[in-house]
């Protein structure tokens, strides 16, 4: 029993250690910039180990990008259960932890950056916790209640909560007043709560 323990655990360290070493090249040179030979040389482990742990390099990418933000992704099971969401409070909740996301873990908008420049790989852009599917769909129980437009797209709405956010995080970073950062991402929810919500 001892025996199974120890593997276990070895195990365990083997895997992080090589998320640790794939991030930090992922971050870095990208995905395509990165081989697995690399992150087996950073990791101090034969390659055969990563196929072992994460079957292939885009597997790998998806969970170090699931590792960057598994501690959001508690918060987001509470946005996709929680059956009295708001289409505004589904708006401001979605926006500032897009935001927050980014700015608390830089490492993650780097590789968000990575993925438009190589192309968007829907491959690459699938975070397990965080799929776009799971959005979309809370989207549209929110539109069919009418707590959002009806006659926009679903994914539309989502693209114009993204884009604002990707917007925001090019210029909120470099705002050293944190009134000033607030105040900006407030006019963004609001504007964007104009946009999408229905009119009454």
């Amino acid at each position: 029993m001892e025996d199974k323990k120890e593997k276990r655990a070895f195990a365990d360290v083997t895997r992080n250690n090589i998320l640790k070493a794939a991030k930090a090249l992922f971050v870095k040179q990208g995905f395509a910039g990165t081989s697995i030979s690399q992150i087996a040389r950073r990791a101090k482990i034969n390659q055969s180990l990563i196929y072992h742990h994460f079957e292939n390099k885009e597997n790998l990418w998806r969970l170090v990008k699931a590792d960057i933000i598994k501690s959001y992704l508690k918060e987001l099971n509470m946005i996709f259960n929680d059956a009295h969401l708001t289409g505004e409070s589904m708006i401001r909740k979605f926006l500032r932890m897009r935001i927050d996301i980014s700015i608390k873990k830089p490492e993650i908008q780097k590789m968000f950056m990575w993925q438009y420049i190589e192309g968007n790989s829907t491959a690459l852009r699938h975070v397990p916790g965080y799929e776009i599917t799971r959005w979309l769909e809370l989207v549209e129980s929110l539109q069919k209640r009418g707590e959002l437009r009806q006659d926009m797209p679903a994914r539309v709405i989502l693209v114009l909560v993204l884009a604002e956010a990707n917007g925001l995080l090019n210029f909120v970073n470099d705002l050293d007043d944190a009134t000033m950062r607030e105040n900006c991402i407030d006019v963004a929810e609001q504007m964007l709560c104009d946009t999408l919500l229905p009119k009454k």
